[in-house]
């Protein structure tokens, strides 16, 4: 048996997320039937994190174990041949049996587009949460800065969230402008569902003036998710950087 990971991009538009759904099409299904059709094998796949339906991802990692003896440029060549073009697979190793795509995961970066201006990119519209009134940057940041740590995330999960613990320790959070594009990205080892959407949907209330920049740390304080902001749509969202030890 043969322990391999890949490196994938993939444009989320048109996906109902990474994980496998019934009749839905999901980016683990597209992969599993690729490698399926190639190796005439169905390996189970597990990804560094299971991004939600319209979430982007530069830089996703998977594994899985196969038998079949095809040689790691062969089989990312034929992937890339048979995968729809909204996916692609980036790079195939052969990796050590302890290495665990989620597991292993040191850190993790998402970066979420804002495209502030009166008018919308049309040709980013995929990619961009257009928001055409003016964001105080500098009170952003103020807010986000509260959050940065460990703490009880509470206030910024899903009601669905499955997590059974919502402690998580957010390493950096940064705000930056691009001209008419606001970035906003934030590193952790890992988040909770929805918790980097509930996070830029606060954090843009308190741009507009909706929100204090000090009430960003008295929501994180409460445990209550009905006091955060709206949570941002998915389609700002972009999985970035996945880092492992530097063993994998």
């Amino acid at each position: 048996m043969r322990k391999l990971r890949a490196n994938l991009a993939y444009d989320g538009s048109d996906f109902h997320g990474w994980q496998s759904q019934p009749k839905l099409r999901t980016v683990q299904d597209v992969i599993q039937e690729t490698i399926d059709r190639i190796i005439n094998e169905s390996p189970i796949i597990t990804a560094a994190s299971r991004t939600d339906a319209g979430v982007h991802a530069h830089y996703q990692v998977i594994h899985l174990t196969i038998e079949n003896p095809i040689s790691l440029t062969d089989l990312q060549r034929a992937m890339n041949a048979l995968l729809p073009e909204d996916v692609a697979v980036l790079a195939v190793n052969e990796v050590d049996e302890s290495f665990h795509a989620r597991y292993s995961v040191k850190s993790k970066m998402y970066l979420y587009n804002i495209k502030n201006a009166s008018i919308p990119d049309i040709f980013f519209r995929k990619y961009q949460w257009h928001i055409p009134y003016h964001l105080n940057l500098k009170d952003m940041q103020d807010g986000g800065n509260n959050l940065v740590g460990e703490h009880d995330f509470t206030s910024f999960r899903a009601s669905s969230c499955e997590a059974k613990n919502p402690i998580r320790e957010i390493f950096q959070l940064s705000i930056s402008s691009h001209d008419t594009v606001i970035q906003i990205a934030v590193s952790a080892k890992s988040f909770l569902h929805h918790m980097v959407r509930n996070i830029v949907g606060t954090l843009v209330e308190i741009g507009r003036g909706k929100l204090e920049s000090d009430d960003a740390g008295k929501i994180l304080k409460a445990k209550d998710r009905n006091l955060a902001g709206p949570t941002a749509p998915p389609h700002g969202l972009h999985l970035l950087e996945i880092s492992y030890d530097e063993d994998y």
